[in-house]
């Protein structure tokens, strides 16, 4: 009988992984996981389900690592940058660089799971229209250029849009015009 294959064998770990979870066996989940993420470190979904259990269990630091590795494969995972906002928000008192960590990762999962995607040429360049001449977006622009992607949500009456810049790792969360938040993480490597 052949071998079975990577993927064949990657699915079946990520899905007995998946069963534990679901008993609340976390201790075999984790065991799980971690044999898995160190024989394919470029998976995905062992890396984000790791980076889930590990919070679920108040493993913070090892929910962290696993969640920014997720992110380093896929930096527009709307998850896993809510699941880092809350685990790092567990981390943070007021104040820390890991509050200010989490609200930068509350900023990006807002954005990518609520927010409305819009043209950033077209965006970008009624700025001062739409927010005035105040406004602090012209200063990201002259300093990056155009962003890839333009997200724009509301919450508690106020206006947010979030620039990505997906090749350079960055992003820029601004409230009504005003810089909120700057987010770093790996760039997206060109497919």
């Amino acid at each position: 009988m052949p071998a079975a294959s990577d993927s064949v064998k990657q699915n079946a770990i990520y899905n007995a992984a998946v069963i534990h979870a679901n008993k609340e066996d976390y201790a075999k989940a984790i065991a799980l996981l971690d044999k898995a993420g160190a024989l394919y470190p470029n998976n995905k979904d062992i890396w984000s389900l790791a980076g889930q259990t590990k919070f679920q269990t108040q493993d913070y630091k090892g929910a962290v690592a696993a969640l920014k590795h997720a992110l380093e494969l896929d930096p527009q995972d709307a998850t896993n940058h809510q699941f880092l906002f809350l685990t790092l928000n567990k981390l943070g008192k007021p104040g820390s660089k890991e509050a200010e960590e989490s609200v930068t990762e509350y900023t990006i999962y807002k954005a990518l799971s609520q927010g409305t995607k819009k043209d950033p040429k077209v965006w970008v360049d009624s700025a001062d229209n739409r927010l005035g001449a105040s406004n602090q977006l012209k200063t990201v622009f002259k300093a990056e250029g155009y962003p890839e992607e333009v997200y724009t949500y509301s919450e508690e009456n106020k206006t947010f849009e979030t620039w990505f810049f997906w090749s350079k790792g960055k992003s820029f969360t601004f409230m009504e015009g005003q810089i909120f938040s700057k987010g770093a993480f790996p760039p997206k490597k060109s497919s």
